[in-house]
Order: C-alpha cells, then sequence, then structure tokens
C-alpha cells in the first residue's frame, strides 16, 4: 500500500527514519541523536499500539504510550530535538482529544481509519476518490479542531499530497 506517512500513523515514518544509525552531523557539528535500537523497537510497538486506539477513540488510554514514548526520547534525544517536541505534541493533543464531547472524539477517530482509505485508493490509482475522503479526513478535524491545530494542517498537506498524485 502507498503511505502518506500520516500523522496519525504514530510518526512511523520518522521513527523509521530514526532508527537509522546515521553518523552524518548537522551543520553545528553535534551528532545527531538516534534512539538505541531497543528504544526504536519500543517506541514503534508503542506508536502502533497508538494508532489503533487513535482509530477507535480511545485517546485516554493512548496517552500513557504516548508519554512512555516521550519519556524514552527526552531521555535518548534530549528535550530539544524535534522528534521529542513532536511526542510532546501528541501528549498534549491526546489529552486535548479525550476532554472533547463523545460525537468529536468519535468523529476524530472517524478521521483516522479514513486515512487509511484515502492511502488504499491511492494504492488502487483511485485518486479522485481519495481526494475526496482526504477533504473529508481535513473537514471533520477543522470542524473540531479548528483551523490552527497541527493535525488540522497535517490533513491539509496530506490532501495536497493527494492532490500532487491526481
Amino acid at each position: 500500500t502507498v503511505s502518506l506517512g500520516l500523522a496519525s500513523d504514530g510518526g512511523s515514518k520518522k521513527s523509521g527514519e530514526s532508527r537509522q544509525h546515521l553518523t552524518n552531523q548537522p551543520t553545528g557539528g553535534s551528532p545527531i541523536p538516534t534512539l538505541s535500537e531497543d528504544d526504536a523497537k519500543r517506541v514503534e510497538e508503542l506508536e502502533e499500539k497508538m494508532v489503533a486506539l487513535r482509530k477507535e477513540g480511545k485517546y485516554v488510554q493512548a496517552i500513557p504510550l504516548a508519554q512512555d514514548v516521550l519519556t524514552i526520547r527526552r531521555r535518548a534525544q534530549g528535550d530539544a530535538w524535534w522528534e521529542t517536541t513532536d511526542a510532546e505534541r501528541l501528549v498534549a493533543t491526546l489529552k486535548h482529544f479525550s476532554a472533547l464531547p463523545d460525537d468529536a472524539r468519535s468523529e476524530l477517530a472517524k478521521s483516522y481509519r479514513l486515512e487509511t482509505v484515502v492511502e488504499e485508493h491511492l494504492a488502487g490509482g483511485r485518486f479522485n476518490e481519495a481526494l475526496s475522503v482526504a477533504g473529508q479526513v481535513r473537514d471533520l478535524r477543522k470542524r473540531h479542531l479548528g483551523g490552527e491545530h497541527a493535525e488540522v494542517a497535517q490533513a491539509i498537506h496530506n490532501t495536497a499530497v493527494v492532490l500532487r498524485a491526481v
């Protein structure tokens, strides 16, 4: 299947990239902070569980998993590393989602399930269908989170990815 590397996948694309034990250095000369193999495996497992929980609307149950990921990343990569700040954002997002009314939580869960449909349509060459569903994802998130939330921005980005494929 085609993967958009969606925000809802717990950042698995990003984690996969971090599992590569990079030896190059950024401009500042500091080594790129990577996770050990054990930490990377644990983060991947936690993220897979979080994806499933988000698709089910079980945000409260996903919070401890997100906090575990954050703890691992802080220890291994430091507070300022982008994957650590992404993990902090995810914890805050899950807490926000868990405080929403039942209907909003349900529709947000639906938006995460629909991302899989978008990927299936793309993989099958059904670009117009993929675009329509990507628009639904964007609209559901915008309705419940407002236009400034990172999850809405990710949905807009994913819609652009689909448009590019069309």
